[in-house]
């Protein structure tokens, strides 16, 4: 509930109470759910602080999919952050944080965003181990990896490693 009212423009929408209710003979359930939705928000401006030298602030926003102006949608920062974060895993900054701070405008109905990136240390892949596989030799499996030992960490490499072991079609289950 709490994420449609977010999707629909009411950044303050949230379910307050909720309480399930029965009939006098118990066969009927009646669930009574308390919303507080405020007022319909709109998208301010975005703006992206923090420690962005390997990956240009440039390259960051054109990852955000929100439009100033229109309805505040909160799947779309959502989704905006994790194509963000994808990309600072594949610079190889595997435990990358992002901090959102909203900065709602109760007159105006607007809220700014201020995104604190902070990237962490720079990952490198010490080993890979592979495990669970009783048939097929190693280096079957080794050939399809795109992510390579003492390499940096790089999330679509990882992401590709994984598609190419599982069109192999040797195994039911693949697990990074």
């Amino acid at each position: 509930i709490t994420d449609f009212y977010q999707n629909e423009g009411f950044f303050e929408g949230r379910v307050q109470d909720a309480d399930v209710r029965y009939n006098a003979d118990r066969t009927e359930q009646t669930l009574w759910i308390k919303v507080h939705e405020g007022e319909r928000y709109r998208w301010g401006k975005v703006r992206i602080e923090g420690d962005t030298r390997e990956v240009p602030k440039e390259e960051l926003y054109k990852m955000l999919t929100m439009k100033e102006g229109k309805w505040y949608e909160r799947q779309k920062m959502v989704k905006s952050l994790e194509a963000m974060q994808n990309r600072m895993g594949s610079a190889g900054y595997a435990f990358s944080e992002i901090n959102v701070q909203p900065v709602p405008n109760p007159q105006t109905k607007t809220v700014d965003f201020v995104l604190h990136v902070e990237p962490g240390r720079k990952v490198y892949v010490n080993q890979i181990n592979i495990t669970g596989n009783n048939k097929t030799r190693d280096e079957v499996v080794r050939r399809e990896l795109r992510q390579m030992e003492a390499a940096p960490y790089d999330t679509s490499k990882l992401q590709r490693s994984k598609e190419r072991v599982e069109l192999l079609g040797y195994f039911d289950n693949v697990q990074f």
